[in-house]
């Protein structure tokens, strides 16, 4: 009756343990679940604010096209850390059939900026004397590619100013 009672503790033991390390491994499990959810949850919220980013970009436009079909330019948009909605830009185009080139500063705002197709508006200035200013509207179909329409002034009245466009590649940084 002793090696019975003996077995019988023994067999209850061995049960007790097994059943605690169950539960001890099903709150250890549910910790790491709820873990996983909290870095999940965080690493959503992080690519959420990355939605405005600096971009570098290449294109081509119609501008200034006397004799080609398109010139080339690159452009780098620098996001505003305060308004994050607003960008500074500098655009270069090279004028093939002269060999010389334009500069633009600008101003662009993308208002719903994130979306499947964002649509944005800018503003600026010539800084080598071939313009005056340039208008421009545009759409950023993916994350890399981008379409533009561009009214340029480029001797103060509107007889004098060129409706050109621009599709290009830009990748963000």
């Amino acid at each position: 009756m002793a090696k019975k009672l003996t077995l019988l503790v023994f067999v209850t033991a061995l049960i007790f343990m097994l059943v605690l390390t169950t539960v001890s491994a099903q709150a250890q499990s549910e910790e790491e679940r709820l873990r996983l959810i909290r870095a999940s949850q965080q690493l959503l919220e992080a690519e959420e604010e990355e939605i405005f980013s600096n971009k570098f970009g290449v294109f081509v436009t119609t501008y200034g096209t006397r004799g080609t079909a398109v010139n080339p330019g690159a452009r780098l948009e620098i996001v505003l850390p305060v308004i994050q909605q607003l960008s500074f830009m500098m655009e270069g185009i090279y004028f093939q059939a002269t060999g010389s080139g334009a500069g633009f500063v600008s101003l662009k705002a993308a208002p719903l900026a994130g979306r499947n197709i964002s649509p944005y508006l800018g503003v600026g200035g010539e800084v080598t004397d071939q313009a005056e200013y340039q208008l421009f509207a545009g759409l950023e179909i993916s994350d890399s590619l981008f379409l533009e329409a561009k009214y340029i002034n480029e001797a103060g009245d509107f007889e004098d100013s060129e409706f050109s466009f621009a599709t290009g590649y830009q990748l963000s940084f």
